[in-house]
């Protein structure tokens, strides 16, 4: 692997695309097929040029430690949001960072929201966004009819007032201060 990465260096033919083969396999076979691999993979081929081996063995170390931090990070991410599994859409690649910054506060505020709420009101939101109807509420959680519109109400209610108040927050500045 590291001849490869050096052959790629000094721009032999083929030396790329050989070494992008080998990482793929090797971080696949490390964390199987998926969205996962994909993002060690490019983690670790924005970075591979500027790799500085230390010993014989470096490369694959450091393909493993990428490979277990991206596993982390996936895994505190699920542990973060479990109130919700939504299918998103990618973000648009021609986001400027400052619009990103604001669609991640923006997610940010709602998971705060989401969290602040009672368990019966989570349970109400889930049942909500799947389009489902009072009376499967009520019958799912063995409440009456009237409870359930109740909680499928308030929820909306309380995640309105929940994000007002976020909102009325000062927000953070990543600026520099002038004084």
């Amino acid at each position: 692997m590291e001849k490869l990465r050096v052959d790629t260096l000094a721009q032999k033919p083929g030396a790329s695309q050989a070494l992008g083969k080998v990482l793929a396999e090797e971080l696949e076979r490390m964390l199987g097929s998926g969205d996962l691999t994909h993002d060690a993979f490019l983690a670790v081929w924005e970075k591979i040029w500027s790799f500085e081996p230390r010993q014989e063995d470096s490369l694959l170390r450091w393909l493993r430690v990428t490979a277990k931090n991206k596993r982390l990070q996936a895994h505190q991410s699920q542990i973060r949001r479990p109130w919700v599994q939504l299918e998103a859409e990618p973000l648009a690649r021609d986001k400027s960072p400052s619009q990103e910054f604001e669609m991640q506060e923006q997610a940010s505020r709602l998971e705060s929201a989401v969290a602040k709420l009672g368990s019966i009101f989570v349970r109400a939101l889930r049942h909500r966004l799947a389009g489902g109807r009072p009376e499967a509420l009520a019958q799912a959680e063995s409440i009456q009819l009237s409870t359930a519109r109740w909680r499928m109400g308030e929820v909306v209610r309380q995640l309105r007032r929940l994000l007002d108040e976020s909102q009325r927050k000062p927000r953070v500045s990543l600026g520099s201060s002038s004084p």
